[in-house]
C-alpha cells in the first residue's frame, strides 16, 4: 500500500512554545489521513511525540541563543547574529537531504527561515514580523524588519497566528509595519482547540505554573517559583518545560506544591480552567493557550526578551504583569492575593484556518 502524502514540520526549539502550536495543524493533518513528520531536536521530540504518538521525527538542531540579562544584552545579542547566519545556510542543507528521503507534499517551518525548499510548497508559520529591540537599538527596528521580509518572501506563504485587525493579540509586532505580500492571518492557534470537553474535572490546584523559554533563565525562574510556592498556602502545580524527563521523575512534593517535567495537553488542560492563578512567562504560544481558555494570568517575561515584555504591556487588560528580578522580592503571600482579570472571549477562526490547510495539501 502506497503511503499517506507527507507533510513536514521543522518547529524552532527556543522553548516549547514553537511546538505546541503546531500541535492543532500537526493534529488536524494527521486527522485527515497526512504523514507527519517532525524535523527538530529534545525535547521538542519528546512533547511532540507525547501528543501525537504516530508523528515521525528526524533530528534538525538549531542554533542557540543566550538571553543572559545585564546591560550588555544588546551587544550579545548583535554577536550571536554570525552564528544565525551560519544556522541558516545550514538549515538549507538539512532540508535538501530530509526532502529527498521523505518527498514531502509540504514543508511547515516554525520560526526557522532556512527550512524551505525551490521546488516544494513551504510555508513559514510566524507573528514576529518585526523585533522588539532595546531602547538604544529602537532605531534599528525598521531595518530589522526589512531583513525579516526579505527572509519571508521565498517562502510560499507566511501564516501569522492571529486575528487580522483591531482584534490583534500581537498589536505591534504584525501591525505596525508593512505585512509581506505572502502573508496569510490563520487564527490565534493552541494546543487546546483539537480537545473534546471532559465531563469530570480532575482535582483541584489553586494556581498552576508554567515554564519554558531558553536557559539560563527557565532554571532560574523554576527556582524562584518553588522557593514562593513551596511555602506558600496556595496549592500548586509547577511544569517545569522539561518534557524529556517524564519517565525519569514523574512528580516531586514540597510543602504546598507539586512539581512535574511535563504534563500533556489533555491532563493539563482541566487543571488551567479550574486553576485560580495561572502563572507563565509571555511568549506568544502562551498568550495563544491562555485566549483560547479565557484565563488570565501573572506573566512574568523572559529578562531580555523585547518581544515578551511588549506582549505583556500590551494584553496588561487581561493579564498581570511581574519582572523576574520583582517576582524575587514578592512574598507567597503576595501571589495569594492576585485576582482573575476579565479576558476576552475567541472569535471564530475557522474561515481563516480551513482555507489555509486546504492551500497547504492542495496538488501543485
Amino acid at each position: 500500500m502506497e503511503n499517506p502524502p507527507c507533510i513536514l514540520f521543522c518547529p524552532l526549539h527556543w522553548g516549547l512554545g514553537h511546538a505546541t502550536r503546531d500541535l492543532p495543524l500537526m493534529h488536524f493533518l494527521s486527522r485527515a489521513g497526512y504523514r507527519i513528520v517532525v524535523a527538530t531536536e529534545e525535547p521538542l521530540q519528546s512533547l511532540i511525540k507525547q501528543a501525537l504518538p504516530q508523528a515521525e521525527f528526524e533530528a534538525f538542531p538549531g542554533p542557540r541563543i543566550c538571553y543572559a540579562p545585564g546591560p550588555l544584552l544588546p551587544l550579545r545579542l548583535l554577536l550571536q547574529i554570525p552564528r544565525w547566519l551560519f544556522w541558516l545556510r545550514k538549515e538549507k542543507k538539512i532540508i535538501q537531504n530530509l526532502a529527498a528521503k521523505h518527498r514531502p507534499l509540504a514543508i511547515v517551518s516554525d520560526n526557522r527561515y532556512g527550512a524551505r525548499h525551490p521546488e516544494i510548497k513551504s510555508v513559514i508559520l510566524t507573528h514576529q514580523l518585526m523585533v522588539k529591540l532595546p531602547l538604544l537599538l529602537r532605531w534599528a527596528e525598521p531595518l530589522a524588519h526589512r531583513l525579516i521580509l526579505k527572509l519571508i518572501r521565498p517562502f510560499s506563504e507566511c501564516w501569522i497566528p492571529d486575528y487580522p485587525g483591531t482584534a490583534s493579540l500581537t498589536g505591534d509586532l504584525t501591525q505596525r509595519y508593512s505585512l509581506p505580500p505572502n502573508a496569510r492571518f490563520i487564527g490565534p492557534l493552541s494546543r487546546f482547540m483539537y480537545q473534546k470537553e471532559q465531563s469530570t474535572p480532575p482535582l483541584r490546584y489553586d494556581c498552576v505554573a508554567l515554564l519554558s523559554g531558553p536557559e539560563p533563565q527557565r532554571s532560574q525562574l523554576d527556582k524562584i517559583l518553588q522557593q514562593k510556592l513551596a511555602a506558600g498556602g496556595l496549592k500548586s502545580l509547577l511544569l517545569s518545560g522539561q518534557p524529556e524527563l517524564v519517565d525519569q521523575k514523574p512528580s516531586e512534593k514540597q510543602g504546598a506544591l507539586t512539581r512535574v517535567p511535563h504534563l500533556g495537553d489533555k491532563a493539563l488542560s482541566p487543571f488551567l480552567k479550574n486553576s485560580r492563578l495561572i502563572i507563565a512567562r509571555s511568549g506568544y504560544s502562551t498568550i495563544m493557550d491562555l485566549h483560547f481558555l479565557q484565563k488570565s494570568a501573572l506573566l512574568i517575561p523572559t529578562p531580555g526578551q523585547g518581544e515578551q515584555n511588549y506582549l505583556a504591556r500590551h494584553l496588561s487588560q487581561q493579564h498581570h504583569c511581574i519582572s523576574q528580578k520583582n517576582l524575587e522580592k514578592w512574598s507567597p503571600e503576595d501571589l495569594a492575593q492576585i485576582s482573575p482579570k476579565e479576558t476576552a472571549s475567541p472569535q471564530p477562526i475557522k474561515n481563516l484556518l480551513e482555507p489555509a490547510l486546504d492551500y497547504l495539501v492542495a496538488e501543485n
